[in-house]
């Protein structure tokens, strides 16, 4: 058996860190070999909402004005999305503090992990200052004439709606009501890259597609923590036969097969090539 380390030196340039491309010492023929994924490390450090997956945006409607949040690359939980819709709001304005100086917002996203789904929850907003908010607590806001429950809505061309479970033309309403609680109508995806391929050149894999993938994993590391992948019994794949002076790996996505954005480009992989063992009929 034979072993070939790639590493970050081999990334190629502008690959978002997902691409390889492995130079041999010299030119080398492969005729009835295989090649296997002995070992892969990496960082999880691929972003679940970015530009490039085209899932960032999302607004909200306040006293029939609208605002487009657009949140930075990253990888967020349910938590992160609201934080940042908070963010906004209150740069906006868009809060109270009540007597026991605790800031106030109505409109929020939680996690509901017992109906595996996330809720919106809308409240409606006061017209006028009172002892649970008091004005002199209160000189950044303009009260509305009547009430009304702040919106949330989904952006146009935009794949947020999938990160959450909601339909991609899904606006809350805006009729006055204590409080009014949504919940997504579809399975949330949070992590659009969460299912990985491993795709080498120089393999043809009649059962798979592409022809070209040796090896899947899912990620299953929190982010920041290393994702290390070591199968129990390699998977061997026939190299097709000829002279090569390099060879492409690369990471993609197992539902759009292209090429996933890693950011820390600390990865090793290690691949193992045997002679073809002929297997009795």
């Amino acid at each position: 058996m034979r072993t070939i380390a790639i590493s970050s030196k081999d990334i190629q340039p502008n690959s978002n860190n997902s691409t390889f491309h492995y130079v041999f010492p010299q030119s080398v023929v492969f005729k009835n070999q295989e090649i296997a994924l002995s070992s892969l490390t990496m960082f999880n450090s691929v972003y679940n909402i970015s530009t490039a997956l085209n899932n960032n945006k999302f607004q909200y409607i306040w006293s029939s004005t609208t605002y487009t949040l657009t949140l930075p690359d990253g990888i967020y939980e349910v938590s992160d999305i609201n934080a940042y819709l908070l963010f906004s709001m209150k740069a906006n304005n868009h809060y109270l503090v009540d007597l026991n100086d605790k800031e106030v917002y109505f409109l929020e996203l939680i996690l509901n992990v017992n109906r595996y789904g996330v809720n919106i929850i809308s409240y409606s907003v006061p017209t006028a200052a009172s002892t649970t908010y008091p004005a002199s607590k209160n000189t950044h806001f303009s009260f509305p004439g009547s009430s009304f429950n702040p919106q949330f809505q989904m952006v146009a061309n935009n794949d947020f709606f999938k990160i959450i479970g909601y339909a991609s033309n899904f606006v809350t309403s805006a009729v006055a009501a204590t409080s009014t609680t949504y919940l997504s109508s579809t399975s949330p995806i949070m992590n659009p890259n969460s299912n990985l391929l491993v795709s080498i050149s120089c393999v043809q894999n009649p059962y798979s597609n592409p022809t070209n993938i040796i090896y899947a994993f899912g990620m299953t590391s929190s982010a920041g923590e290393i994702q290390s992948e070591q199968p129990n019994e390699l998977a061997y794949n026939e190299i097709l036969g000829g002279s090569y002076e390099f060879i492409n790996i690369k990471i993609l996505n197992a539902d759009t097969l292209t090429p996933v954005s890693i950011v820390d480009p600390e990865i090793s992989i290690m691949l193992i090539i045997r002679d073809k063992i002929d297997k009795l009929s």
